[in-house]
């Protein structure tokens, strides 16, 4: 693959360095506004896959076909700029208002400032720049909103760079830009599965009530860029914030790229989630191998080779804790279980240490079942059965007997409802204040995480649950819509706001029609799950399940 983009890259009959699937007499047509789809986007996914093989993979050669393409793309839009002047550029070649798809830079502005990391290269900032799309990050910088019917899979790329360049620069402009729009994003439109849009585009701000007649809600792209973005968060807020964002990473997963593909080459364009939907039944249904290469089936594929991010983080002892305070640092070598539905291993090969995540994500905790007294984790009036999500998570030093500490931080989600249990080596750890474990027993660390600090030895194993609570959760509007509350979905409280029933992350899906959460009579608690808005919030409101 490589040898071939540099052999087409060689060529006489293009500009130096350029290499693409298509000639550059589409981005003259670009550059001019005369219509072109999103040149620039594929642009940065062939020039995202070098980076990648380059850095993953260690060819050599990719980084001098991404440099030479990175260079034709430099060379030609300054050229454009000092024919036609900046605001050609920034307003109208970069602006979807008036250049519609043509605009579309896809993640461009990322890839330029992750290669002026790897390269030092300041040309790259100025590329960087020219993507940066500063109209929408403006705006999002001042804490603006303005998404309304805007296409969400042109913006969320574009923040992604702007998280990049925070991370580089230490552009608090930037950063404010990127926790505006992702914070807009989860807290007023936002659906139960983490997804948000309908029809590739946002609604009005608390108005997601078009999703009970939609086919075309969550697209795929979207799903998998929002996942990266809450991924982000992780990384740079402080620990209780990261816990809430590792919840949202958590449920965006499991409602996107772990339920994409029915069969081999059979991928999902959107996931429709109204009331009596089916996966598939929709404007694209589920793809062909042999007729559809839609922009979805890209970010797919990724997606379902990297279905192991955001299961584990790390700082090394002495790093800087993230987050507001910039005092704050680690004493030990730290490793953060930010999933707890996920199986997985990491290897730190530096310190000599992998760990692996063993999960069993419904583990049916019999000590736990009730008798259909409407707990916390089951339906009222049925035998209630308590489910967990059962952790176990071994630590395996290198060496025989490391004798240097590792902190293990597991993450105490929201959706447990307080009922998280932790033990090392059958002995139950009191998640307090990280290493002191001095609060009483039945208090979670408001930092959201507990803290297991030893020296390791093979023999160790953490052993956590998880209660998969479930509860309903109601969408953002619904409650504004006529019509709803008459017949079988009488409403219970005059608003008729309709409701997702989920178990842990878990949301469920109704088999067969009638289904009300009248009829299930699922607890409606005040408990807020994460964060603000739609996601997250249980109300004393009834309607219908819209979401599975």
């Amino acid at each position: 693959f490589v040898d071939g983009l540099a052999l087409a890259q060689a060529s006489k009959s293009t500009s130096a360095g350029y290499v693409s699937a298509f000639p550059e007499e589409v981005l003259e047509r670009q550059g001019a506004l005369k219509g072109a789809w999103a040149p620039y986007y594929t642009l940065h996914k062939i020039g995202q896959g070098l980076l990648d093989a380059h850095v993953v993979a260690g060819n050599a050669k990719a980084l001098d076909v991404l440099e030479g393409m990175a260079n034709a793309v430099l060379t030609r839009v300054r050229r454009l700029i000092r024919a036609k002047g900046a605001s050609h550029w920034f307003e109208g070649a970069l602006e979807y208002s008036k250049a519609a798809f043509g605009a579309e830079s896809g993640g461009f502005n990322e890839l330029a400032w992750r290669l002026y990391r790897l390269t030092g290269n300041a040309d790259y900032v100025t590329l960087a720049g020219l993507f940066d799309h500063p109209t929408f990050l403006g705006r999002m910088s001042k804490g603006g909103d303005g998404l309304e019917r805007e296409h969400a899979n042109f913006h969320e790329p574009i923040a992604m760079g702007a998280y990049v360049r925070y991370e580089i620069t230490g552009d608090e402009a930037s950063r404010r830009a990127f926790r505006n729009f992702i914070e807009l994003l989860r807290g007023t439109r936002a659906y139960a599965t983490a997804g948000t849009c309908d029809g590739e585009r946002w609604q009005a701000p608390g108005r997601l009530e078009r999703i009970i007649v939609s086919t075309e809600t969550q697209e795929t792209c979207t799903q998998v860029n929002f996942e990266r973005l809450a991924n982000a968060a992780v990384a740079s807020f402080g620990e209780a914030e990261a816990r809430d964002w590792a919840d949202y990473s958590e449920r965006a997963s499991l409602h996107g790229p772990v339920g994409l593909q029915r069969k081999p080459g059979e991928l999902l364009y959107t996931t429709p989630l109204g009331v009596g939907v089916s996966k598939g039944r929709s404007g694209h249904g589920w793809g062909r191998p042999d007729a559809a290469f839609w922009c979805c089936y890209g970010t797919g594929v990724e997606a379902l080779a990297r279905l192991q991010d955001g299961v584990f983080w790390r700082l090394e002892a002495g790093a800087k804790v993230p987050g507001d305070d910039t005092s704050a640092t680690t004493s030990t070598d730290v490793v953060y279980i930010a999933r707890v539905t996920t199986s997985a291993s990491a290897a730190w090969n530096e310190k000599g240490v992998t760990v692996r995540v063993s999960v069993d994500p419904f583990y049916h905790d019999a000590r736990n079942d009730g008798g259909g007294d409407g707990g916390s984790s089951g339906l009222i009036g049925t035998t209630q059965k308590s489910f967990v999500s059962a952790v176990a998570i071994t630590v395996m030093p290198a060496e025989e007997r490391r004798e240097e500490p590792t902190s293990i931080r597991v993450k105490l989600p929201r959706w447990a409802g307080g009922g998280s249990r932790v033990s090392l080596n059958g002995e139950r750890v009191p998640c307090g204040s990280h290493g002191s474990h001095s609060k009483e027993d039945s208090k979670e660390d408001a930092s959201g995480w507990c803290d297991v600090t030893r020296v390791w030895r093979k023999t160790d194993v953490v052993r956590a649950s998880f209660p998969l609570v479930v509860r309903a959760e109601p969408l953002l509007g619904s409650d504004k819509s006529p019509g709803f509350g008459t017949g079988s979905n009488q409403r219970l409280d005059g608003k008729g706001a309709r409701h997702a029933v989920v178990a842990g992350p878990y949301v469920l899906a109704a088999l067969g029609p009638g289904a009300w959460i009248a009829d299930l009579r699922v607890n409606l608690g005040p408990t807020r799950i994460a964060g603000a808005g739609h996601f997250g919030r249980a109300s004393g409101s009834s309607g219908g399940v819209h979401a599975g």
